[in-house]
């Protein structure tokens, strides 16, 4: 900055005694005007910046917070929140925790690309009567398009800085659609009271329509109006209706999904075969991770004509069945004492709704009984079952009730010969 501090004043000095005066004043002024927007734009630019880590701040510190008052909280439930068989505030504390970083490297490059552009549009419209050769963009024409106005028609010449400025609009669109939910998490929806899935639909949104409203910016620029490309657009839209229906129908449905919220993002679902973790809903189909971290893409589609599981939509509280078999004659009072002490000894069982233990039915080979518990979180599932097995296996054996091996009994008839021929 030394150099050019220095010797530009230096430079127009020079200029004006040689009997350039009005070009020194113009450049100078032109100087002038650049060098306010440089340092207003770097401060608005900074300030922004530095309002969104200290927003960030606040929702980290807000973060570690929750998560104490929800430790303390799950160390020493109240009766209430043990009634109900959950963690006060956990739930709610999953569905408001935030991905800062991302949220923050998506503002900053919003906030580079708009400012960055700001800066060079602004030095065009500053320079632009200074340096003449600059309107050569504008004294390029590619095409011409007709435009009605007042019921009389005119051609406009479509150049080559109108084409420059739809590749503006193009990269901005493009730029804001992808970051755009940065902003709008950290500024407004997590001041909203709302959970992570309506944040998520509201983003999505509001992606739709920033992207939209930039395509009929860039139509209007290229020279299109409705009532050049209306016919085509209804000819298209026939042709599409049969040939792409299926896309159609996957958009719909995600517009469905985004409003009705059947899954959500976070949720834990059964599509089919396959049970995951609902990581993104997009414009065509919804991405789920499954328990071996694998993506499977399924058609948003799937979601609305097809029966789907939603573990967690509305209660996280699930039941669990373990079936066991005892041998014949064993005391089936004496049994269920034993299990149902072993399942109260494991401090992640419910006891409401209390577990249960019934005396089913009579087996080919055991007397069958039939233990339902009711665990608080999905992820409980698999531990608890390993360790009411492992637990009720153990009482058994120490009690020396046996329970039985499948068993078939097999009878062999030898049928007498017949006397041979003789």
């Amino acid at each position: 900055w030394g150099v050019p501090a220095v010797g530009i004043p230096i430079a127009v000095a020079l200029l004006s005694g040689l009997g350039y005066h009005y070009s020194a004043t113009q450049l100078i002024f032109a100087v002038r005007d650049s060098l306010r927007l440089l340092l207003g734009l770097a401060l608005f630019r900074s300030l922004i910046l530095r309002a969104f880590l200290v927003e960030k701040r606040r929702l980290l510190l807000s973060q570690i917070l929750e998560r104490r008052q929800a430790s303390q909280q799950a160390e020493e439930p109240q009766e209430d929140t043990v009634h109900k068989g959950e963690v006060p505030g956990q739930e709610e504390l999953a569905e408001s925790q935030l991905d800062l970083d991302k949220m923050m490297g998506q503002s900053r490059r919003l906030v580079h690309t708009l400012f960055g552009w700001a800066l060079v549009l602004g030095l065009w419209a500053i320079w632009a009567d200074v340096l003449p050769a600059l309107r050569v963009f504008d004294q390029t024409t590619l095409w011409n398009f007709t435009v009605v106005e007042a019921g009389h028609e005119s051609l406009e010449p479509f150049t080559l800085a109108d084409l420059m400025l739809v590749a503006v609009i193009g990269v901005v669109v493009a730029v804001a659609g992808r970051n755009l939910p940065g902003i709008l998490e950290i500024a407004l929806l997590q001041r909203l009271p709302i959970t992570k899935g309506g944040r998520y639909a509201v983003k999505t949104l509001i992606q739709y329509f920033v992207v939209g409203l930039g395509l009929i910016y860039m139509f209007q620029a290229l020279g299109l109006r409705w009532s050049q490309i209306q016919w085509l657009v209804a000819a298209l839209s026939v042709g599409l209706g049969f040939g792409l229906q299926e896309i159609f129908a996957n958009f719909i449905s995600g517009l469905i999904i985004l409003f009705e919220r059947p899954i959500r993002v976070g949720d834990t679902i059964t599509v089919g075969d396959v049970t995951g973790t609902v990581s993104r809903v997009q414009i065509r189909a919804t991405t789920v991770r499954d328990w071996d971290r694998k993506e499977l893409v399924v058609p948003n589609k799937s979601f609305i004509t097809e029966r789907v599981i939603n573990w967690t939509l509305s209660d996280p509280v699930t039941r669990l069945v373990i079936r066991v078999g005892v041998a014949y004659g064993t005391d089936t009072n004496r049994v269920r004492d034993i299990i149902l002490q072993a399942v109260q000894e494991n401090p992640l069982v419910m006891e409401d709704p209390a577990p249960t233990l019934y005396f089913e039915q009579f087996g080919d080979s055991a007397l069958n009984l039939v233990l339902r518990v009711f665990v608080r979180e999905l992820e409980q599932r698999m531990p608890v079952t390993h360790d009411l097995h492992t637990a009720i296996n153990e009482a058994l054996q120490k009690n020396n009730i046996k329970i039985p091996f499948p068993q078939h009994d097999v009878h062999l008839f030898r049928e007498p010969r017949e006397p041979a021929d003789p």
